[in-house]
């Protein structure tokens, strides 16, 4: 009986974190499709803000919008992202105008359902994304 219970709790454990690699390449892009909000922050901490994006995938092919809470003279409005998806990744790019310029990204889907990434701009400065994938209204 103890042996049991110790395999139901090792599979407790176990399952969330190899949900995500079971996935198969076709449900990858559906997972990383939709609204995600969280955090940026530069490499050294030294400046940090919300940031959000919408993402849309078909075949390899990502589009969507970015939004980041950023001071001075880039934009905080939404701004077209594109880019690919290849290995499970998101390689996009999108441009905040001013200093900050053109930003290229990679995101990574997580086994916990959350997103991470990193982000390099043409300031030159760059850094990390922390997204959880936001609920929409019809969500369930």
């Amino acid at each position: 009986m103890a042996r049991v219970l110790l395999v139901l709790l090792a599979l407790l454990l176990v399952e969330p974190f190899t949900a995500l690699e079971r996935a198969s390449a076709a449900e990858i892009p559906t997972l990383a499709a939709g609204m995600w909000s969280g955090e940026w922050r530069t490499q050294n901490d030294s400046a940090y803000g919300s940031m959000e994006f919408e993402i849309e995938v078909k075949d390899e092919q990502v589009a969507g919008r970015a939004r980041a809470a950023i001071r001075g003279d880039c934009s905080n409005q939404w701004e077209p992202v594109l880019g690919v998806m290849t290995d499970g990744k998101v390689l996009a790019s999108y441009n905040l105008g001013g200093r900050c310029g053109k930003v290229n990204l990679i995101l990574s889907l997580e086994s916990d359902g959350t997103m991470t990434g990193t982000w390099k701009s043409e300031f030159p400065s760059n850094g990390t994304y922390s997204l959880r994938k936001k609920r929409t209204s019809g969500a369930q």
